[in-house]
Formats: structure tokens, C-alpha cells, sequence
């Protein structure tokens, strides 16, 4: 996603939203370079899941691919996702049903399995609910919708 603002900056269809947000990608470059996640890369100490959609023209797939790059290099956990033909966002049953499949798989195999403390009340916040369907997965017995 957005890992480098700079480059981010020159390859989205909301330039403006870099000055608006982050600042000058002239003046205040080095802030930005600071403040931009691939630059701290190294001290990422957990499992990164990256999930992206390949026509993305608001957040250009190529940061995720430098982050990925950068996470490798570095010998860190992390997971990939490209969700081919769509753009800023998930849409479509099929889609978000693939979107939640990877993000709890990811979970499960990267998390729970490492023994890695987590807080599910931060992260199925959202999630959890009465109404709709749920999936089960027993090994959890949590219920999220799909």
C-alpha cells in the first residue's frame, strides 16, 4: 500500500492529498521519507499481511510490491495478496469472501500458530455479529460474516 509518500506522491490519481496530508514532497522531503513506512521496515517485529488490488489508481499496487520486496530482503513474515481487476477497495461477494478468507488464514498460520499475543477484540471489531451469515471456524470458535 502506501509505503513510501514520496513515490506514492507520483503515482496516484490524488497527488494533492500528499500536501494536504503529509506535507510538501519538495519541501518537507525528508519528513516524508521519515514518516514513510518502508522506511522503518527493519523494525517491524511481526507478521505483515499486505492486501492489494492490482488497478488501483488511488494507491498504486507497486508500493505494496516495494514493501514486499523490502519485508523479503529483510527476512521478514509477511504475505503478499493481489486481488486481480480491482482497484481502491474490496468489492463483491467472491472478493470479500477471498478478502476474509487470507486475513484470517493469515492469522491462523502466522499468528495463532506462532504463539504471537493478539487482540481479537481490536481485530474482528466490526465483525462479530448476530445478524447475517457467519462462518464458523471450529479451531477458533469464532463466528465472523463472509
Amino acid at each position: 500500500g502506501f509505503c513510501d509518500i514520496i513515490w506514492q506522491h507520483h503515482h496516484s490519481n490524488i497527488p494533492d492529498w500528499t500536501a494536504l496530508e503529509a506535507g510538501d514532497p519538495v519541501k518537507d522531503s525528508l519528513k516524508l521519507v521519515d514518516r514513510s513506512p518502508i522506511t522503518h521496515a527493519d523494525k517491524i517485529t511481526g507478521p505483515l499481511l499486505l492486501i492489494h488490488g492490482d488497478h488501483d489508481n488511488r494507491v498504486d499496487i507497486g508500493g505494496s510490491q516495494f514493501m514486499a520486496d523490502k519485508l523479503k530482503e529483510l527476512g521478514k513474515t509477511y504475505r503478499f495478496v493481489k486481488f486481480p481487476g480491482l482497484g481502491h477497495g474490496i468489492k463483491g461477494v467472491e472478493n470479500n469472501r477471498k478478502y476474509y478468507s487470507e486475513c484470517f488464514d493469515f492469522i491462523e498460520s502466522e499468528v495463532l500458530n506462532n504463539n504471537i499475543c493478539l487482540s481479537f477484540n481490536c481485530i474482528l471489531k466490526g465483525f462479530l455479529s448476530d445478524e447475517g451469515p457467519l462462518f464458523v471456524r471450529p479451531a477458533w470458535g469464532v463466528r465472523y460474516r463472509v
